[in-house]
């Protein structure tokens, strides 16, 4: 079983993992990479790979900004040869953005959702963030998120009914929003707020009932 001398050496490659605004470790973070996965380090973590072109991929990196540098493209892309030993650095960096919901409520039936805020709180609605209490007044911001994805949702006010849902920068109005069920995923993003906007409107009061 002696190697011939001349017989090329398979490629290398070494995976570095950085992490910068967070205490989170590197060894939270999971590598993948030519069909191997293995925690990530600061140190670098060398594997035997086949010749040809790979991708380095993470996960565990929700609320982080990912950047390759080093052998790695910006897609983190390499391609290795025999006899080659090859390095990529993996960045992450923690940013933070924020989440506004806001209330439009038809408050007589009539298509015109008149009703803001401060009149939503007072009929009672209240918003939650991904698994956290339904206790947030309307028009309220989370700050400090994670970038990524969030999940928000409202409470139920007796004879109201949720129209639709729509975000600040959707070409959109309570007479067209959004009508995916609750909770509402969206995307926060760094340095900046996101606006979701719930619509309610008021049901219709059962034939024989005494207003």
């Amino acid at each position: 079983n002696t190697k011939n001398p001349e017989e090329p050496e398979e490629p290398r490659l070494t995976v570095i993992k950085h992490v910068v605004g967070s205490t989170k470790p590197a060894s939270d973070f999971t590598m993948h990479v030519g069909g191997q996965s293995f925690p990530g380090s600061e140190q670098g973590t060398t594997r035997v790979l086949e010749p040809g072109t790979v991708t380095v991929t993470e996960t565990g990196g929700q609320g982080f900004a990912l950047t390759y540098t080093g052998d790695c493209s910006s897609l983190g892309q390499v391609t290795l040869a025999n006899d080659e030993h090859k390095t990529c650095t993996l960045t992450n960096t923690f940013e933070t953005g924020s989440l506004r919901v806001r209330k439009l409520v038809d408050d007589n039936g009539d298509g015109t959702f008149e009703l803001g805020d401060e009149g939503a709180n007072e009929i009672g609605f209240r918003w939650g963030l991904d698994d956290g209490t339904v206790s947030r007044p309307m028009g309220s911001t989370a700050t400090d998120l994670p970038i990524g994805s969030h999940t928000v949702t409202e409470n139920a006010v007796s004879g109201y009914a949720l129209a639709g849902w729509y975000l600040g920068t959707d070409d959109r109005t309570c007479t067209n929003p959004r009508t995916a069920p609750l909770p509402a995923t969206v995307a926060v993003q760094a340095d900046s707020t996101t606006d979701v906007i719930f619509c309610n409107a008021r049901l219709p009061e059962p034939v024989g009932a005494i207003a």
